[in-house]
């Protein structure tokens, strides 16, 4: 089923309730219902059990493959210690993914409330728009220095 094309003035009540309107079918909103129930469980899951001893959790398929470290390798297991409130722990395995977290919610906050009608947060435009190119420009420099083998590049490693 095609979404309506909503043609009002921004900010309107009537652009609110079309695009609530537009969205607010039962199947959107079993959807998202599954969508937060599969996270929280997830997220409940993660924080119980850790990441190497419960096998629940694969391993990282491109460490598995060719022994290199991704931008996200230790990501589940700092996650697990963020979970538990260990923050000098998950920054020890995963410090871009520790830095992102905050950045990626303030920026899904910010969509969030534009989408509702609401003015964005300060500074999400910068995160969103030019923020991009420079998010992925880290990525692929972490990337390519915690694989080197020597000091201070061996402590990014995992």
């Amino acid at each position: 089923m095609q979404q309506p094309e909503i043609s009002l003035k921004p900010g309107s009540f009537k652009t609110l309730a079309a695009r609530c309107k537009a969205w607010s079918s039962p199947a959107n909103a079993a959807a998202a219902m599954i969508c937060l129930v599969a996270t929280g469980a997830l997220l409940w899951a993660l924080r119980a059990e850790h990441p190497d001893t419960s096998g629940l959790f694969p391993p990282c398929p491109f460490h598995f493959i060719t022994g290199r470290y991704c931008p996200g390798c230790g990501s589940l297991r700092a996650l697990h210690h963020l979970l538990n409130g260990r923050l000098l722990s998950a920054m020890g395995h995963n410090i871009l993914s520790v830095t992102i977290i905050p950045l990626m919610g303030w920026a899904i906050a910010s969509q969030l409330l534009v989408n509702a009608g609401k003015k964005p947060l300060p500074g999400a435009d910068r995160l969103l728009n030019p923020g991009l190119t420079l998010l992925l420009t880290v990525i692929f420099a972490f990337w390519f220095l915690r694989n080197l083998p020597f000091f201070p590049f061996n402590l990014l490693a995992p």
